[in-house]
């Protein structure tokens, strides 16, 4: 499983639109953790696990086991059934009765949702044969319960594991979902959906989004304690219209508390201020999630700018003078 997925990255097939499922037969894990089958995760990757904890101790099978449970359930099912009608029935009149009395269809539903309840609960037969299903959780995962405090700590750690302004989105805490299980008697059950992030983005998760006051687009209001209090401006009503779609909440980081020495031989281009490069200097380093900011495009870029569509266009003209 390693080397499959190791070549899956390398092919550039871990992306997020990309859903992987591993099915792992031979293992004898019990207890949900599969740390030791996982080499690692990365942030933003979409990867569930559906492995073998069959356990073989005091084990029920065959068809007369089936049988007998199927036939049990019905029976519980049937009788509660009874029960509740003749509770409503001796409540209300013969024909009120007749008016609310449940259809044949409505019965059916509500008697294989009792037997399955049934089964779950105390089916004995198949108990040997279990596989469960468990999803990783990578969205957002490296941004989890980051405060400026930890950005302190993460700077000086970088400053001694790398020289480099680039980090890899590799998940130091691996966090396994349990999100159903598969059994002979009641097939597939599901507690949730099997890849998480497809269906609901970051989870509501808090991700950092590092930004700078620079009207009109992106207006910050900080209080006497320097904490942003307010903010607005198109940046934001695009991080917020991306935070609704994606299903994430906004932490606001401010470039200030973000400690940085820039080389000697390096210099800020004049229409980006210190804050945009530090703001830059942030996302290369994982600090933060994203950068709601506005970037000039010149011919000579900045490095570490991926240009995307323009949100603003200014049209300029050149003035020369006419010749006499």
């Amino acid at each position: 499983m390693t080397t499959m997925t190791e070549v899956a990255r390398d092919l550039s097939m871990t992306h997020t639109l990309a859903q992987w499922l591993y099915v792992i037969s031979d293992t004898n894990v019990h207890s949900g953790n599969l740390s030791s089958l996982i080499n690692a995760l990365y942030e933003g990757e979409n990867i569930a696990f559906l492995y073998n904890v069959t356990d073989n101790a005091d084990c029920q099978n065959g068809l007369l086991c089936y049988s007998q449970e199927m036939m049990a359930a019905f029976i519980s099912a049937l009788d509660m059934a009874v029960q509740d009608e003749f509770d409503v029935a001796a409540q209300v009149s013969d024909e009120e009765w007749e008016a609310i009395r449940p259809t044949k269809i409505q019965r059916r539903t509500m008697l294989l949702k009792q037997m399955q309840q049934h089964i779950s609960a105390k089916s004995r037969c198949g108990n040997c044969s279990t596989w469960c299903a468990l999803a990783a959780d990578t969205w957002g995962t490296t941004y989890r319960q980051f405060t400026e405090t930890d950005m302190e700590a993460k700077e000086k750690d970088h400053s001694i594991t790398t020289s480099t302004n680039v980090t890899t989105s590799v998940i130091e805490h691996i966090e396994l979902l349990s999100v159903g299980f598969w059994r002979p008697i009641d097939a597939m059950r599901y507690t949730d959906v099997l890849f998480p992030h497809i269906e609901h983005g970051f989870r509501g998760k808090e991700l950092p989004i590092i930004t700078f006051h620079n009207p009109p687009w992106s207006i910050l209001q900080v209080n006497d304690s320097g904490m942003v209090s307010s903010y607005s401006g198109l940046m934001f009503d695009i991080v917020e219209q991306l935070a609704k779609n994606k299903n994430f909440t906004i932490k606001i980081l401010l470039p200030s508390s973000i400690k940085h020495d820039f080389s000697n031989d390096t210099t800020a281009d004049s229409m980006h201020s210190r804050s945009a490069m530090l703001a830059l200097s942030a996302i290369a380093k994982g600090h933060a999630a994203l950068a709601a900011s506005s970037f000039t495009v010149l011919p000579d870029p900045v490095s570490g700018i991926n240009y995307t569509m323009p949100v603003s266009t200014q049209p300029y003209v050149f003035i020369i003078a006419r010749p006499r």
